[in-house]
């Protein structure tokens, strides 16, 4: 198995404004937005199949990742519940059982080869920022697996320089 790591602070910049301003607060850096390739024709991996062209607008990064410590701080903070602690509602999910409402998240698993497009992510009861592979892993370093929500409030509540 393998963890997606290197969880870090992004603020999307409108391009138009990004080109005349480094709007990035402090500890951030400014990442150019453009146009590049993305994929492969020929890798022989599959999760790399096909090579398209993406374009990303401008945006602000973390220097540096963030760390358990400070994303428990946050967390200490403001009572914050992440997205994978929480259970599915029954409302945003009406066809799901309620044995699949359980808090957890998608967890990454290197592919085999022949494998099915997408068929390295599966879902995983109990994992979540302190369990990253479910309830019996620990704590992976940086903090891994908060979603947008989590990095939203953390930037907004406070100021992010607040937690680190």
């Amino acid at each position: 198995m393998l963890l997606i790591t290197g969880v870090a602070m992004v603020l999307i910049i409108p391009p138009a404004f990004a080109a005349t301003v480094n709007s990035c607060p402090s500890k951030m850096v400014m990442i150019p937005g453009g146009t590049f390739t993305m994929g492969s024709n020929n890798s022989g991996l599959i999760e790399e199949l096909s090579v398209q062209e993406v374009r990303v607008s401008s945006f602000c990064i973390d220097k540096y990742e963030v760390t358990n410590a400070q994303f428990a701080a946050f967390v200490n903070a403001t009572g914050y519940v992440t997205v994978a602690e929480r259970l599915l509602s029954k409302e945003e999910f009406p066809d799901l059982p309620d044995e699949q409402r359980l808090p957890g998240s998608l967890v990454f698993e290197i592919a085999k080869p022949g494998a099915k497009l997408l068929s390295w992510w599966h879902w995983q009861t109990g994992a979540n920022w302190r369990h990253p592979f479910g309830r019996e892993s620990a704590l992976a370093q940086p903090a891994a697996g908060i979603a947008q929500p989590a990095i939203q409030q953390n930037s907004v509540i406070g100021g992010r320089d607040r937690f680190r």
